[in-house]
């Protein structure tokens, strides 16, 4: 009997062994196959989420041309107006003044002219009579045709983007610069135009 006992003791613990086993296996099978479901779908919502976020990237970046083109118009228009029809330095300020209000896409507007002196500025900058001789303003002048500058730091310690026209008569005869100013660190219409998507918790904005 105790040999007996001892075989089917020791059939009990095989079988134990092999259930356990079998359970392993299963387990194993069933951890792997959810870690790899896990990282195909993390793959392809990380690639989605790429993809989203260059298409409103592009998307972005059309419409801030479309916005920098519709200033550039009406800098060119500002500008082809102040050269056409003079007027007294009072009423220059004013136009300048009305134009940015009613604008909404310029921080400042600033009139420089031939020889890089500040004429007119709206609103009141404290640089009026002064020489304006930072490089990009000296390049604006220099080419004497529409130019956007790059990114940078005005003698106001304002980080900004400069779009400027040249002043024309009908003559040909060049007068200066009329430059409108787009605070990167502060409101205005491209500001709102390109801030409307907020931010996911993840990083993107789509």
């Amino acid at each position: 009997m105790e040999k007996k006992s001892g075989v089917w003791t020791q059939g009990i613990k095989l079988s134990t062994v092999v259930g356990w086993l079998s359970a392993f296996i299963l387990l194993s099978s069933a951890i792997m196959g959810s870690l790899v479901n896990y990282l195909n779908g993390r793959d392809a919502l990380a690639a989605q989420t790429l993809r989203l976020n260059q298409y409103h990237a592009g998307e972005l970046a059309r419409i801030g041309g479309t916005a920098i083109r519709t200033m550039q118009k009406s800098l060119q228009e500002t500008a082809d107006y102040a050269t056409d029809n003079p007027a007294a330095p009072e009423m220059n300020r004013r136009n300048l003044e009305y134009f940015r209000k009613s604008n909404g896409f310029f921080n400042s507007l600033i009139v420089i002219d031939e020889k890089a002196g500040l004429t007119y500025n709206t609103p009141d900058l404290g640089l009026t009579g002064q020489k304006i001789d930072t490089p990009q303003i000296v390049k604006a002048l220099s080419l004497k045709k529409p130019y956007l500058s790059s990114p940078y730091i005005a003698p106001t310690g304002r980080y900004l983007v400069t779009v400027s026209q040249p002043l024309l008569a009908r003559d040909g005869s060049y007068h200066g610069i009329l430059s409108g100013s787009i605070y990167l660190e502060e409101e205005n219409r491209l500001g709102e135009i390109l801030g409307t998507q907020s931010e996911k918790e993840d990083g993107s904005y789509y």
